[in-house]
């Protein structure tokens, strides 16, 4: 509807689709020019975060070689540890210290014995970061300070009085934004602080044991260039926090105009934090599922009780609605429904002729 008849000012090249399976990606990507809607990207969850993160590793010089996604299968406790709202917490937690550290290290710099125009830059940082921790985006800052420190010292022959100043900070800002960008490094580190994600863990469904069995596992993937879905949701999570948005190909931070994520009961908190980050706000997504239809029993979905109350929280424009009346089954199919399960809920829907029963010996 958003990019039917000039409905709204989504594009379609900024708009993508985000499915659980190949067969229903397929299916939009046939049904979509039927009604004059080209152009918009259609993914699995796995693929589009997996060559998300692929991209921006293979430009990282410490994370060497691209990764292969993990064929094998990830075990229920695993999938659970690293799904979990503590994980997605101990992140967030991590983020935080990173930029205090940061902070705390450039806070040694002499910036008023430099160009103004570095010392402004660092303070707008700080004040940001002072303010929101979360937002505060330090790669894209140390990026910036390293761009501007590289054009100075282009302009200045290597006997000014100022350029062994700018080599000693474009140093220590090179060290900072290595190691932000260590993104291997920062999975290993998180997963491997249980005592960090224990504490964050309000389930108390968590145990140490567990914890060192996923950090371990991911360990011996990482040293091989192997990791499986939910590492990849963890580094997305990690990348956007420290970068302030998705990365775009050419390495800018790149935000949707709109996304769509189908049959969301099936995602993880963290794989949904992965994807709500890459719009603007709340009404630049749309999000679909139904927990009756979960087909992933350890999927840490929140709930759309929880998904409300939060949006609600950070005053975001959000609308629930539940669709009451199923275009899929007729109404008579669904009342045979209702008296299998001994239940009295559907009162209207499509109209149409009356389903046959055929009745089994057995039909437990």
């Amino acid at each position: 509807w958003l990019l039917h008849k000039d409905n709204s000012d989504v594009r379609a090249d900024k708009a993508i689709v985000i499915v659980q399976s190949n067969a229903l990606r397929s299916f939009i990507k046939d049904t979509l020019p039927s009604i004059d809607v080209h152009g918009v990207q259609i993914f699995t969850y796995s693929e589009w975060v997996f060559q998300i993160v692929n991209r921006v590793l293979s430009r990282d010089r410490n994370s060497g070689n691209k990764f292969e996604l993990f064929q094998g299968v990830v075990s229920a406790s695993i999938e659970r540890i690293k799904g979990s709202v503590a994980v997605l917490q101990t992140i967030e937690h991590r983020a935080k210290r990173d930029v205090e550290e940061i902070l705390n290290r450039l806070s040694t710099v002499a910036w008023e014995s430099l160009p103004s125009g570095l010392g402004q830059l660092f303070e707008r940082f700080r004040a940001g970061a002072l303010k929101s921790p979360k937002s505060a985006k330090p790669v894209r800052f140390l990026r910036e300070i390293q761009s501007g420190i590289g054009k100075l010292r282009a302009t200045l022959s290597p006997s000014h009085p100022k350029a062994g100043e700018l080599v000693a900070v474009d140093t220590l800002v090179s060290e900072l934004l290595n190691s932000q960008q260590n993104y291997k490094s920062e999975l290993l580190t998180i997963l491997g602080d249980s005592t960090a994600i224990l504490e964050a863990d309000e389930t108390h469904l968590l145990d140490r044991a567990l914890i060192d069995s996923a950090y371990n596992q991911t360990l011996s993937n990482v040293e091989h260039n192997i990791i499986d879905i939910h590492d990849a949701a963890l580094i997305l999570r990690l990348i956007e926090l420290k970068e302030g948005a998705l990365p775009g190909s050419d390495g800018r931070p790149y935000l949707y105009d709109h996304i769509v994520i189908d049959e969301v009961q099936d995602l993880s908190v963290v794989q949904l934090a992965a994807a709500v980050c890459g719009v603007e706000s709340s009404a630049n997504l749309t999000i679909v599922g139904d927990t009756a239809q979960q087909a992933n029993p350890n999927s840490t979905f929140p709930g759309w009780e929880k998904l409300e109350r939060y949006w609600d929280e950070q005053e975001s424009i959000s609308r629930f609605i539940s669709l009451r009346i199923s275009h899929r089954s007729t109404l008579q199919i669904m009342k045979l429904g209702d008296h299998i399960l001994g239940e009295d809920r559907t009162d209207s829907g499509r109209d149409g002729r009356a389903p046959i029963w055929f009745h089994c010996r057995n039909e437990s």
